[in-house]
């Protein structure tokens, strides 16, 4: 679990740290508390959607400074969401899902006293996670009383930090090759 405390610790991780991050990730979203599963899995989609952004920016000083987690203007989860919305790297029904993820990441951060998946609270945000309702219909054929485990809050928070991360990476990635394409082109026509 240590590696996945890296998350949080450095400023901004590459896509292939984040890509590589992925097992241990996972591996705490199915073993470790409640508590660490919503921090940890809102930091990795935290720190994907700023990957993913810091393949659309001009690598800078200034690009850096914008997206650091710690008091950079595009640093917290919610403000990354929405312009990695607006720049059309996430789709509407992905940034929904981001933004309640991070509501559920600070009821767990802000809560003085016991908060779990259990907390009516936070059930009522995760039955709002989109990708969830995507996978269990998937995964249960299209009877989801089929798959009643499937329906927890965690399960369906777990899911969706799952499939999310994994989505918002995967644009990050495309991004890097089209950024890639378009220098090519460059120093082709330089020529």
């Amino acid at each position: 679990m240590e590696d996945v405390f890296l998350v949080a610790k450095k400023q901004r991780l590459t896509l292939e740290e984040l890509l590589g991050d992925a097992q241990s990730v996972f591996k705490v979203l199915s073993e470790e508390t409640d508590i660490a599963v919503a921090l940890i899995g809102a930091s990795y989609i935290d720190a994907a959607l700023g990957g993913v952004l810091s393949q659309r920016f001009r690598e800078s000083k200034i690009s850096s400074k914008l997206l650091n987690p710690l008091g950079g203007r595009l640093g917290e989860i919610s403000v990354r969401a929405d312009v990695a919305y607006v720049l059309d790297l996430i789709n509407e029904s992905t940034h929904q899902d981001v933004l309640i993820i991070a509501q559920v990441r600070n009821k767990f951060a802000h809560k003085h006293n016991q908060i779990s998946f259990s907390t009516a609270e936070i059930i009522e945000l995760c039955n709002k996670l989109r990708f969830a309702d995507s996978f269990i219909q998937a995964i249960s054929g299209g009877d989801p009383a089929s798959a009643p485990i499937m329906h927890s809050a965690r399960t369906r928070f777990s899911i969706s930090v799952a499939t999310l991360s994994q989505r918002i990476l995967a644009a990050g990635v495309a991004e890097s090759s089209r950024r890639a394409i378009a220098t090519e082109r460059s120093a082709d026509s330089k020529e």
